[in-house]
């Protein structure tokens, strides 16, 4: 069996990297394994800071191409097993059977007909047509709203009968004066429906078109493609090494002299980047989920079934030292979406040292990625800790974090407070692999009672689970106060981390694997 990994972030040696280095492992036991990305990797730093070997696995570097993956899609198309292990990057998958690691699925765009075309309703006003592919987010300029392509943009023409649709597009090729003016054909379901048009450098275009009876008769909806030369934008924009094609500002079908459906800036508005996350994974035989949390949120905004695979922690490289009156906190340091809450825990612990707590530090560790938000919300959390035995650690490397780990008493996670895990489940803690390593150093857990943390704590065994702030201050004071159930917990602790050990994610792999339905010829058994 030859297997293919994909992930793009190889180089930041994270949570994702450290699955990657477990499917690697496994994998190879049963044939070949070549992992895929961007950058050549550094196997040696790998090893030295997630702790998998893989000098002995292979590996493809192709072009990055942020938008398609089509080097990396391509490259499936030669192995048996495909396994993405990338967060959010939505490869188009064509191995014999492929595996995608999902670590939360992305909000689903608004437009239910996104993914798939809507059905007419039978008092619809004529046909209607929906943005499926190939968009970036909706954009505005004194011109009004509109989205740029990606060279390629797809629409889903549904509910027309077999008879003409008039199909009109207001456009624009908006270039730098040393690029060539854009090229435009428009295809439905494949057939070209004029020449290839030349845009003008400035301003909007109109092109009426008309997709003919021979391609609407089948009563299936019709795939409209705006394809286009394409340039590289290089000022004024945060995708800047994406490829842009032509603006749109709406699209209309029209059939038998009905009014228009349009699908201008009120439908292009409904247009994300995660449509093409939606459009990627249909491609994918099995999902795997990193917790029932993560598995509820995929039934729900995916409409697929997955299968349960914690991430493998190397529980191994984390053990108890000599302990000392410390608690730990672990994460990167960033406001927006998956914030690990760093400042409402130093008010916290201030609070706690105003009402007489004394002799104990309170450390916080995590990265920045030179990241100019972070670095101000860091700077930010230094300034609210003057005064008190707070210590920051900001982008420790693994040696320290791992004797901070052995030496504290008590791990701090309030990732998700304030939040409605129902409204924004992105803002938790999917699975919590810090809180796993702290257990595994003996380092009691308090995590907020939400999304996957109680996958991973025993209430009052292996760990604490709290509702609101004033729960986790009078649980940190009782283990305080009560060294005796604290030191019952920490061993609690380290037992149930072993739950979550690599070895434990292989037999789950080798488990799931087995039980799917792979093509013959493929799979373990081979």
């Amino acid at each position: 069996m030859r297997s293919l990994i994909y992930n793009q972030w190889v180089a930041t040696l994270g949570g994702g990297e450290q699955t990657l280095g477990a499917f690697a492992l496994t994998l190879a036991a049963f044939g070949p394994v070549d992992v895929i990305t961007h950058e050549p990797p550094d196997w040696d730093r790998f090893r030295e800071i997630l702790g998998f070997d893989l000098a002995e696995v292979g590996c493809r570097v192709v072009p990055e191409d942020p938008m398609h993956y089509r080097g990396v899609s391509e490259a499936t198309r030669d192995y048996d097993l495909f396994v993405n292990c990338s967060y959010l990057d939505h490869v188009r998958a064509y191995a014999r059977f492929n595996v995608m690691q999902v670590f939360f699925p992305p909000e689903p765009p608004a437009s239910a007909g996104v993914v798939r075309p809507v059905p007419r309703r039978l008092d619809a006003p004529g046909p209607v047509i929906e943005a499926i592919g190939g968009l970036y987010r909706l954009e505005s300029d004194y011109h009004g709203p509109f989205a740029w392509t990606d060279g390629c943009g797809r629409f889903a023409l549904s509910g027309a009968r077999p008879a003409p649709v008039a199909l009109t597009l207001c456009l624009a090729s908006i270039r730098h004066r040393d690029e060539p003016p854009a090229e435009v054909v428009v295809r439905a379901d494949g057939v070209a429906l004029s020449p290839a048009v030349t845009l003008p450098d400035h301003g909007y275009v109109t092109l009426d078109l008309v997709v003919p009876t021979a391609v609407t008769a089948s009563g299936r909806p019709v795939l409209v493609d705006v394809t286009s030369s394409t340039f590289e934008p290089t000022r004024n924009r945060t995708d800047d090494r994406a490829r842009l094609g032509v603006r749109i500002a709406s699209i209309a079908a029209t059939q038998g002299g009905r009014r228009p459906v349009v699908t201008g800036p009120a439908g292009l508005d409904r247009w994300t980047d995660h449509c093409r996350f939606y459009d990627a994974v249909n491609t994918y035989d099995l999902l795997l989920a990193n917790s029932h949390f993560t598995q509820r949120w995929i039934a729900r905004r995916l409409g697929r079934a997955s299968e349960l695979l914690y991430p493998p922690v190397q529980v191994g490289q984390f053990a108890p030292a000599a302990k000392k009156q410390q608690i730990i906190s672990v994460g990167r340091f960033f406001v927006e979406g998956h914030s690990k809450k760093q400042l409402r825990m130093i008010e916290l612990f201030k609070r706690l040292c105003d009402d007489g707590l004394e002799g104990w530090e309170y450390h916080l560790v995590g990265g920045t990625r030179h990241d100019a938000a972070a670095a101000s919300y860091l700077e930010r959390c230094r300034a609210a800790a003057v005064g008190y035995p707070i210590v920051f650690h900001p982008d420790a490397p693994l040696a320290t974090l791992a004797r901070l780990y052995g030496e504290s008493r008590l791990y701090w996670n309030a990732t998700g407070y304030g939040e409605d895990p129902d409204v924004e489940p992105d803002r938790f803690e999917h699975f919590g692999m810090t809180t796993v390593e702290a257990m595994a150093a003996g380092c009691v857990p308090l995590s907020y009672a939400r999304a996957g943390q109680p996958e991973v704590i025993e209430q009052w065994h292996s760990g604490v689970l709290f509702e609101t702030l004033d729960e986790l201050v009078a649980a940190t004071l009782r283990l305080i106060g009560e060294p005796h159930r604290l030191a019952m917990m920490a061993d609690a602790a380290i037992l149930r981390s072993s739950t979550f050990s690599y070895e434990n994610f292989r037999a789950s792999l080798l488990r799931i694997l087995a039980d799917a339905d792979l093509p013959a010829g493929t799979g373990p058994a081979t």
